[in-house]
């Protein structure tokens, strides 16, 4: 049975995809569209800004990365799945 991509909550349109930055300790979950952010550990689902999701540029910058050096790192690399137990980084 061939996987599927899960598809944003919050735009309805991107794929979600495991993200590793490069100036921040965790995995993400981010969208290839509109770039909504979900922690590794958060449900994922299309609730209240800040609490239920965040945006990339906004969330790095609340960590202290800024500039270009946002987009450092393994972003689109690693595609997340709808079984949550398929979604291991190799």
């Amino acid at each position: 049975m061939k996987e599927k991509i899960k598809i944003c909550p919050r735009c309805e349109q991107g794929y979600l995809f495991l993200a590793k930055p490069k100036y921040f300790s965790e995995e993400i979950i981010l969208c290839d569209e509109c770039d909504a952010v979900w922690l590794k550990k958060m449900p994922i689902f299309y609730g209240e800004y800040d609490k239920d999701f965040y945006t990339y540029v906004s969330f790095m910058e609340s960590q202290g990365v800024t500039g270009e050096s946002i987009w450092e790192g393994d972003l689109f690399d690693c595609p997340y799945y709808e079984d949550e137990n398929s979604n291991v980084r190799v």
